[in-house]
């Protein structure tokens, strides 16, 4: 099999991040290319490793929406699994990965859990890592309790569409990536896409996001706009919030892409092989963002 080749893509998270920093942006889309071979220098290595790493909010996102998957494909199985013994599974893959991540496995291990706490040696102490666990716990509580999953489990499974999937679409010649956390058809033909959200915050998603999920829809399922409906599921309060976008949104957004993605090849040095030189992308100036940046070790040395 040959080499993968680095190819230009465009999404949401990538959009944020290069907002916030565009030295990161080069550390996490270019930096750290190939840094996974055998032979890899130290230092793409070292970024390659330091991408990895998640603060301890997004792992506990990501354990949650990882449970809550495997509720689902189990469910579409025939069979809901029992949510307290769901619940001790988690807890004891948590206290894996906990252990794992403390030792510091992900150097050997890139493919192991690697929280930024640890690698930073953040002082956290042990009741708030406690009300992690209970926030977790919480979460797949109220999704079981949910009228989202009540409402599912209760309709023909051959209405489901893939669960937690990567997925694409063209937009003008750019592939754009989107990942859906769960979506179906109701008896109408609309498609329903649900968003689930882990976070304190009232309203942690964006219109963007919700706007790549629409586009995906209509170009994958071919269904109109009006028939995509957006839920995001905050599992922390257990509500939802209902979108639908109009023609005018969709080409608001379409905007926005189009903008985001024309700034981000302006800085390549060969936007059709997508080369990319570190020197063209500048930090931050805004230091508090680098306190708690992935990248700082390789970045800020000697600086």
């Amino acid at each position: 099999m040959g080499k993968l080749k680095n190819e230009f893509s465009w999404s949401n998270s990538r959009n944020d991040i290069f907002k916030e920093c565009h030295r990161r942006y080069y550390y996490s889309y270019y930096g750290h290319w190939g840094g996974w071979e055998f032979d890899a220098p130290d230092e793409v290595r070292q970024i390659y490793i330091l991408g990895k790493l998640k603060n301890r909010f997004m792992w506990a996102g990501g354990v949650t929406h990882e449970a809550i998957k495997n509720v689902l494909e189990e469910t579409k199985s025939g069979r809901v699994p029992l949510m307290n013994r769901l619940i001790h599974l988690t807890r004891e893959q948590m206290r894996h990965d906990f252990e794992s991540s403390k030792n510091k496995t992900y150097w050997q291990d890139p493919k192991s859990c690697a929280l930024f706490e640890h690698e930073y040696d953040v002082e956290v102490k042990d009741e708030q890592w406690k009300d992690l666990w209970n926030h977790v716990e919480t979460c797949i509580q109220n999704f079981y309790s949910s009228d989202i999953f009540d409402g599912v489990k209760n309709i023909d499974f051959s209405l489901w569409l893939p669960i937690e999937e990567f997925q694409a679409f063209l937009f003008e010649d750019t592939k754009i990536n989107v990942k859906l956390d769960f979506a179906y058809r109701d008896r109408n033909g609309s498609i329903i896409i649900v968003d689930w959200k882990t976070g304190k915050s009232e309203r942690a998603g964006s219109d963007v996001q919700l706007g790549c999920y629409t586009l995906f829809a209509i170009d994958h399922w071919n269904v109109d706009s009006e028939k995509v409906k957006t839920i995001e599921y905050n599992l922390h309060h257990k509500r939802g919030i209902t979108n639908r976008l109009n023609a005018e949104d969709i080409e608001e957004i379409k905007g926005y892409m189009r903008k985001s993605i024309r700034e981000m090849k302006a800085l390549l040095v060969d936007p059709v092989q997508n080369i990319a030189s570190q020197d063209d992308f500048a930090r931050t100036l805004n230091r508090e963002l680098c306190k708690t940046c992935s990248f700082k070790r390789v970045c800020l040395n000697g600086v």
